[in-house]
C-alpha cells in the first residue's frame, strides 16, 4: 500500500526536522546561558 509508505517517510521528516530544530534552540540556549554567566561573573 502506498499510503503506509509515504506516512512513514512524512513522519520520519518531521523527525528529522524537529530533531534539528531541537538542536538549534540547543545551541542557541547554551550560548545566551554562556554569555549572562559570562556578564554575571
Amino acid at each position: 500500500r502506498r499510503e503506509t509508505g509515504t506516512a512513514t517517510i512524512t513522519v520520519f521528516v518531521m523527525a528529522t526536522i524537529a530533531a534539528l530544530f531541537f538542536l538549534l534552540v540547543d545551541m542557541v540556549l547554551s550560548n545566551i546561558v554562556q554569555l549572562v554567566l559570562g556578564l554575571g561573573g
